[in-house]
């Protein structure tokens, strides 16, 4: 059994929370075999200390309570764009992160740390085992926007240090990792492993029936999910298809942009924006519609998906997928296989491909037959999770080979 310790931004506030889980998905599994410790940024009505899954979660405080919300609601980087003056929170959030990492170090005995994003939790974790006599190991995990985002000379500058600098490098996707070989080619040690979809229990095919015409999106309303282009794609649609409606889950910035497109397309009766869902209710809405899309594309800060977990969700219930050619996603959704793959930023190459998945049975039938199981082969927890195992055990070794 290792002991291990867990440095996350993202990580959910209580049970049910609608914060991205995948972070605590992973630890509650390798919780089955290792002592596992959580480092998470406090949030209102949050609990300082709790236990679960086996889980010991910590959230350190970086601010006045209320005044907390530089973390969590879309992640750092949005809640900067979307409130510049977060950016006044940042030093707190770092001295605050830095002091409650050291000394939760300097109070246990770590095998290995692992630092969820470059930015800033792998520089942070680099700075504190610096005060350390005996260090673990350091495993960072990138999950995209830390390398596709904070583009300036220090940013940059920080990326190649940990990038060179941490015992073992891991990425979500190949895309992400030769985007981090643009910053230095000098990273020690790395491998490719995404995060996982429970697709055993939780992300199956339903007996039930899809409902005809209903478009499903799923993610957080930033630009980089593309939505106002599946939106633009409705009108063409609705000259053949009148009943099709599009329901849009998740929150974020762009929403009122969003509804105020709709309104002007006059969609108000074919769009509805059912906000942030609880993330064990997801699969429902995947089982009852006809086609998920994922429109994403490369945002103007050159942000873009790091690998792309809601389409695997979708297609592990079975859900046709319609999404973009964006190098990250393409790993895993192959055109005419496993989705329907169209160019980015293009209303029309979208509407088209909804025409042909809602008309096309026999192709419909092949893609999500063929996704799941693609999908169930390579991106359950149960893989995703003894790959994560491999590794700690590996470092570990090697440790153990250099003391002897």
């Amino acid at each position: 059994m290792l002991k291990i310790l867990v440095l996350t931004s993202t990580f959910p506030r209580w049970k049910n929370d609608t914060t991205p889980s995948f972070v605590y998905q992973l630890s509650k599994r390798l919780a089955q075999k290792n002592e596992v410790h959580i480092l998470a940024p406090s949030a209102p009505n949050a609990l300082s200390k709790d236990r679960w899954d086996n889980l010991t979660i910590i959230r350190f405080k970086y601010f006045f309570n209320n005044l907390q919300s530089l973390a969590y609601n879309g992640g750092i980087s949005e809640n900067i764009k979307k409130s510049p003056a977060n950016i006044l929170l940042i030093p707190f959030f770092l001295i605050s992160q830095l002091i409650a990492l050291i000394r939760i170090l300097r109070k246990n005995e770590f095998d290995i740390v692992h630092a969820h994003w470059v930015i800033p939790q792998g520089l942070i974790a680099i700075i504190a085992l610096a005060f350390l006599k005996k260090q673990p190991k350091l495993i960072c995990t990138s999950h995209g926007a830390d390398l596709f985002s904070f583009n300036n000379i220090i940013a940059n500058s920080i990326k190649k240090y940990v990038l060179k600098h941490s015992d073992k490098m891991t990425f979500v996707s190949k895309a992400l990792e030769e985007k981090a070989r643009q910053y230095t080619t000098d990273i020690p040690n790395s491998s490719i492993i995404p995060m996982g979809v429970d697709l055993l229990n939780k992300f199956i095919p339903s007996n039930d029936a899809r409902i005809p015409n209903k478009i499903l999106f799923v993610g957080r309303l930033v630009e980089k999910k593309g939505v106002k282009y599946l939106i633009k794609s409705l009108p063409t649609l609705l000259i053949k298809h009148p009943n099709i409606t599009l329901d849009i889950i998740g929150t974020g910035p762009n929403i009122i942009k969003l509804k105020q497109l709709v309104t002007q397309l006059n969609l108000n009766s074919t769009v509805e924006f059912l906000g942030a869902i609880e993330n064990n209710k997801l699969p429902e809405y995947y089982q009852k519609s006809s086609i998920a899309v994922f429109p994403s594309i490369i945002a103007r800060n050159g942000d873009q998906e790091g690998f792309g977990l809601v389409p695997v969700e979708a297609s592990g219930c079975e859900c046709p997928i319609i999404a973009t050619n964006l190098p990250a996603l393409k790993e895993h959704l192959i055109h005419l296989k496993t989705a329907y793959i169209v160019k980015q930023k293009s209303s029309e190459s979208i509407s088209n491909a909804i025409e042909m998945l809602l008309t096309n049975k026999d192709l419909t039938k092949s893609i999500v037959e063929t996704a799941r199981a693609h999908m169930l082969l390579n991106y359950d927890w149960s893989t995703i999770t003894d790959n994560y195992q491999e590794q700690y055990e590996s470092l570990v070794q090697v440790t153990t080979k250099n003391s002897n």
